[in-house]
């Protein structure tokens, strides 16, 4: 059975309960508007988590701890890509940080990540059976049945925050004997005590600092609690007009989720792409034509051909030579021998699959190509 729907319809505790019981292996994906999550499982255990969001980064996760500063992030993002290493085995190598610490960061982001789902009220989610990724920075285990308790918890404890904080316009004023209560400050709480001063609301604090919401709040509200912060009013907010690019943009993000849910996937990716046009560098365009591409190639590969079959050509390839291929279609048959699977093309040309699988069936409808098992 397919495990796809709409957070409004399923709860994240009820999707993560059913994998658990299920013992699943594979990858759940979440998109809300703009952001986009990935839950991975093997055997009804989560063993990793992605996010688009950058308050989700793990640098993030590494500033606000204090583990690292921004000034070695920077150079140590520039260098692991250079080396196209994992940022987090390239940290633990450099020394910079030990890798019993590393781990205990990665399974504290892969948590947040999920219990930060708790508190969406709507997203479609999907699950790929036996889809993992790659690679793995450190091996993590989670259960579920902790998740789900903390989860519900953070749910109750936000809405009592919500209750007290009745809007993201309020202003606080801070208490100068603030100073002195130093117990569980990181350099997360500096960052929220520096943004109080009597003229930043909730508001800007949350759009400045690099960390979810529930953090933030919680902490607002623990200060708040402790008589260090008092509310002394309301930042009045002016609209300013939408800018044509960004009304646009969300125009098409908006009709191409719309499509995604539909079940057309070419609509989808057309809508994704036009994006890119007005946006070249729009990353939530980029991840989500990723996405649907990948559901669209897995559609492809089982209703035509197997990956692990070996194509080959029924016509020589001197006879091919006048045809006007595309450079990429002329690597594709480089590969196409008899002796490389799919699978094998896919790994040498670095090619997208529902590129080669596409053009593989082309192909055999000329009766150009065939396949024969491995």
């Amino acid at each position: 059975m397919a495990l796809k729907g709409n957070l409004k319809t399923m709860a994240i505790a009820d999707i993560l309960q059913w994998l658990s019981l299920g013992n699943k292996t594979g990858t759940l994906t979440i998109i809300n508007q703009n952001v986009i999550k990935k839950i991975y499982f093997r055997d009804g255990k989560i063993i990793s988590a992605s996010s688009n969001d950058k308050r989700e980064y793990l640098g993030a996760y590494l500033i606000n701890n204090g583990l690292i500063d921004e000034e070695t992030l920077k150079k140590s993002l520039e260098t692991h890509k250079k080396r196209k290493e994992i940022l987090g085995r390239y940290l633990v190598k450099e020394g910079l940080i030990d890798e019993e610490t590393m781990i205990d960061i990665l399974k504290t982001k892969v948590e947040e990540t999920i219990y930060n789902l708790f508190l969406w009220d709507n997203g479609e989610f999907q699950f790929y059976d036996n889809e993992l990724p790659e690679k793995t920075i450190f091996p993590i285990t989670i259960g579920i049945d902790w998740i789900i308790m903390e989860g519900i918890r953070r749910v109750d404890e936000f809405n009592e925050i919500k209750s007290i904080f009745t809007n993201t316009n309020i202003v606080f004023q801070q208490d100068p004997s603030i100073v002195q209560d130093t117990d569980q400050k990181t350099p997360l709480h500096e960052q929220v005590l520096s943004m109080i001063n009597s003229e930043n609301s909730i508001d800007d604090i949350l759009e400045n600092i690099v960390a979810s919401d529930y953090e933030i709040m919680t902490i607002l509200y623990r200060y708040y609690d402790k008589k260090y912060l008092k509310i002394i009013g309301e930042k009045i907010v002016i609209d300013e007009p939408e800018d044509s690019d960004l009304s646009a943009i969300n125009e098409l993000m908006e009709k191409g989720l719309e499509a995604h849910r539909a079940g057309n996937l070419d609509e989808a990716i057309d809508y994704f792409k036009q994006i890119l046009k007005i946006n070249p560098t729009n990353s939530n365009a980029q991840l989500l034509i990723t996405t649907v591409e990948k559901e669209q190639s897995k559609s492809l590969s089982a209703s035509i051909v197997s990956m692990d079959d070996v194509p080959y050509l029924k016509k020589d390839l001197h006879d091919l030579m006048s045809r006007n291929f595309s450079a990429e279609e002329g690597f594709i048959l480089s590969y196409v021998n008899g002796k490389y699977s799919i699978r094998d093309i896919r790994v040498l040309s670095a090619l997208k699959e529902e590129t080669i699988v596409s053009f593989i069936k082309n192909m055999m409808k000329e009766n150009i190509i065939a396949l024969k098992n491995k």
